[in-house]
């Protein structure tokens, strides 16, 4: 059997075995120092089956300095895979096995630095895009600032009332209260006040049809207000 053909059958026979490297680079060191010795096919292989059972058999928790259970899942795979092959042509199975696994293990490590490094993007992204809302939010606010500060007591009542703004959060409540002071108001606040007043009802279906008797006073006040 040529190289390449091994090759072929080990990447497919490859599978994810539970185990660190010492593992397959003991079980690896077994195989070939078994391959190098000075007897015949038959003998290398019965040594190596020997050594194989021997762990299979054994109950201890470590074995050779390590992980027995880790030592066992090499070598189920590797005695399992033994009779396709010659001795050496085992050791060079073996040997690919050995390096699909740390190649796996890297795959591994660049998978998850590269879930991290997303992760890392991900957050900095988010990081910089509420630093902009916020930075946004804040231009807004001195915006409105500094046009309300241009504005009079009744622009800015009305300001409110358009933007459904009120100190207390019940605009209702707010607009009931503004109504009912509303005459305290120089003449120009008082015809904005009662357009934004207006629009509101209107929005809210207050200001024609079946209104009860208190709100059509409301309405015809606002009315007269607009009208002078």
């Amino acid at each position: 059997m040529d190289r390449h053909e091994i090759f072929t059958i080990a990447v497919k026979d490859f599978t994810d075995i539970s185990a660190k490297d010492t593992v397959f680079a003991l079980v690896e060191d077994t195989i070939k120092s078994i391959n190098n010795a000075n007897e015949s096919e038959k003998e290398k292989k019965a040594s190596l089956n020997e050594f194989f059972d021997q762990i299979i058999r054994s109950n201890s928790k470590n074995l050779y300095g390590v992980k027995t259970e880790e030592l066992k899942n090499v070598i189920y795979f590797a005695k399992n895979n033994l009779n396709k092959f010659n001795m050496e042509e085992f050791n060079y199975y073996f040997s690919l096995i050995v390096r699909l696994n740390k190649a796996k293990i890297n795959l591994k490590d660049s998978i998850v630095a590269e879930e991290k490094l997303v992760f890392e993007n991900k957050r900095r992204k988010q990081e910089v895009e509420k630093e902009k809302l916020l930075k946004e939010q804040e231009n807004i606010r001195k915006e409105e600032e500094k046009k309300l500060s241009l504005m009079s007591e009744g622009e800015k009542i009305a300001y409110a009332i358009k933007n459904e703004k009120s100190a207390t959060g019940n605009l209702e409540s707010y607009i009931t209260e503004i109504y009912n002071k509303i005459d305290i108001f120089e003449a120009e606040d008082k015809i904005v006040i009662a357009e934004e007043i207006k629009n509101y009802y209107i929005k809210n279906n207050k200001w024609d049809g079946k209104l009860s008797k208190k709100q059509i006073e409301k309405v015809n006040k606002i009315k007269q207000i607009i009208v002078c």
